[in-house]
């Protein structure tokens, strides 16, 4: 019988992530290529970090979907109307690439952090419709560093785009006890 193993898998720096501010993410769509996920971060500077460590991990494309992006629909006791959007490690994921590198992973599990942000467009809002249907025609979005303009649009910025081919949509009516993505069934503080 082998002994129960543990491996701490995180793209949530805690400290950093708080000294960032993330306050929201934003969806750029384009007829001839893949959408934009851009995570909005009231302090730039901290939100370019978290990208510059990501894309030491990751490179320019996320190949293996270590980072999970799930998008959570649906009605959340004590929440205003709109959607939970959940980032952290991809537990299959990274279980699968430790496999492929040669460790042995029965008995093993994965503790992870993760970080979820409580979305609330306003009525009739068509922005995250937009981003699913393009993503669902390019079957891949750039997730992106987004900054406001002075205009009131969004400015990418180009040194942080990862390609990722996986986001994982949901429903909170289908999302069970021990699913990954259970924590982002939360109201917000």
């Amino acid at each position: 019988m082998t002994e129960p193993r543990m491996i701490f898998d995180s793209f949530i720096d805690m400290p950093l992530w708080n000294r960032a501010k993330w306050r929201g993410v934003g969806y750029l769509c384009f007829n001839d290529r893949p959408p934009v996920f851009g995570l909005y971060f009231e302090n730039a500077s901290a939100g370019e970090e978290i990208f510059r460590q990501w894309k030491s991990r990751l490179g320019n494309t996320d190949e293996h979907n270590q980072l999970r992006i799930s998008i959570v629909e649906g009605p959340i006791l004590g929440a205003d109307p709109g959607y939970n959007i959940r980032i952290g490690s991809n537990t299959p994921s990274i279980l699968k690439l430790a496999k492929e590198h040669g460790l042995d992973v029965r008995d093993t599990g994965v503790m992870y952090l993760s970080r979820i942000h409580r979305m609330n467009p306003p009525p009739g809002s068509e922005n995250l419709h937009q981003f699913k249907t393009q993503y669902g025609q390019h079957k891949s979005f750039d997730l992106a560093q987004v900054a406001p303009t002075h205009n009131g649009g969004m400015t990418i910025n180009p040194e942080s785009l990862i390609r990722k081919t996986e986001i994982h949509l949901r429903q909170i009516e289908y999302i069970l006890d021990g699913d990954l993505d259970r924590d982002a069934i939360v109201a917000p503080p």
